[in-house]
């Protein structure tokens, strides 16, 4: 019976298949979406289908070495060979998810500037000439240039035009809790057949989450009383006030655990053509969150002081009296986007302990 058995393979292979076998699983190793609402994966032997139910795409990855199912090559908006060799990044905030299993060497270009990288490996790389940084992804005569072949795998934002001939989109940012954002690290996993090493990952940084909860659990319940908390700042390329808009999201979270009142408005009279969306005045601002014990400021130009020397009205908030401010730029903004997606643990940690203790480490990237 033991001769007669199917051969098995032990993980998921990071080479070609050289022996193809119908009847073997080639992908021992498999990933679950627990939290995530926007992808979802389809394992077969020697191919997966990956969907983003946002984007409203699917790709078709088989194993290298294997042939590809033929009745499924003209169902999918791409086709690829995987484990991937080289891929390309539209945005930085991808960089950590690929660095996270431990795959950065495969980084071939990334789109952007080199000084927006908040990796120092990744610097060095571009240093080194193995990253090449690419101002326009929709260029095709740009690409040519810098001698970036338009067959290069690019992981790209949701409808993102660009150049080249196979794309994955990517929709983190539509997810509203932090596990959801942090499991498609196991999406990115699927690509590079790294899904063992995703599980681990995800399953650390799942029980760091609990963790974190417990501790803030304990604060919440020495605390006399819970603040009410704003997350606000100013966006001048988008003309007005950007505050916490609805929940269900990620900032909702950090203040439910402490039964912090979070301060949420879908109201602005500003309706900003470049941001697609309404904007408060700086006077509906004033009005929304003046009485705010905590105000954690989500800002992009890691300016506040020059913001409050703009806007002097802000001196009657009661959290810039109180010296209750904390701006999530601490260091940096490229460090903000680029690692607070792969490090909800520490994120909730670090801003449930401000906001259920009223008081946050010195060290903390988020107190300026």
């Amino acid at each position: 019976m033991a001769l007669l058995a199917s051969p098995a393979i032990a993980e998921n292979m990071r080479g070609c298949v050289t022996d193809f076998d119908p009847t073997v699983d080639y992908f021992p190793d498999k990933v679950e979406v627990e939290h995530a609402e926007h992808w979802s994966v389809e394992y077969h032997n020697s191919y997966k289908i990956v969907r983003n139910s946002d984007a409203g795409t699917s790709y078709l990855l088989y194993q290298c070495g294997t042939p590809p199912p033929e009745a499924e090559l003209d169902q999918h908006d791409a086709v690829a060979s995987i484990p991937l060799e080289d891929v390309g990044l539209h945005y930085m905030v991808f960089i950590p998810y690929v660095e996270l299993l431990e795959s950065r060497a495969h980084i071939a270009a990334v789109a952007g500037q080199a000084s927006w990288i908040y990796s120092p490996c990744v610097n060095k790389m571009v240093d080194e000439g193995a990253v090449t940084m690419v101002a326009d992804i929709n260029d095709q005569a740009l690409l040519g240039e810098i001698n970036v072949g338009s067959d290069l795998p690019y992981f790209v934002g949701v409808g993102t035009p660009n150049a080249f001939e196979t794309s994955f989109e990517v929709s983190e940012w539509k997810e509203t809790s932090l596990l959801a954002i942090f499991e498609w690290l196991k999406f990115f996993s699927l690509f590079l057949n790294e899904e063992a090493k995703a599980n681990e990952i995800f399953d650390d940084r799942e029980g760091s989450i609990g963790c974190s909860r417990e501790n803030a659990n304990l604060l919440s319940t020495d605390a006399e009383e819970q603040p009410v908390v704003l997350w606000g700042t100013r966006s001048d390329y988008c003309g007005g006030w950007d505050v916490a808009r609805s929940c269900p999201n990620y900032y909702c979270e950090l203040a439910d655990t402490c039964s912090a009142t979070l301060l949420t408005s879908m109201e602005g009279s500003i309706d900003s053509e470049a941001c697609g969306r309404n904007y408060m005045t700086t006077e509906e601002f004033l009005a929304h969150g003046k009485d705010a014990d905590i105000w954690i400021y989500a800002g992009h130009d890691g300016d506040f002081a020059g913001t409050l020397a703009k806007y002097p009205e802000l001196l009657e908030f009661k959290s810039v009296k109180n010296d209750k401010v904390y701006d999530v730029s601490g260091q940096t903004m490229d460090a903000w986007f680029g690692v607070r997606k792969v490090e909800p643990g520490k994120l909730k940690l670090i801003v449930e302990n401000l906001v259920c203790n009223f008081q946050v480490d010195s060290g903390s990237p988020f107190s300026i």
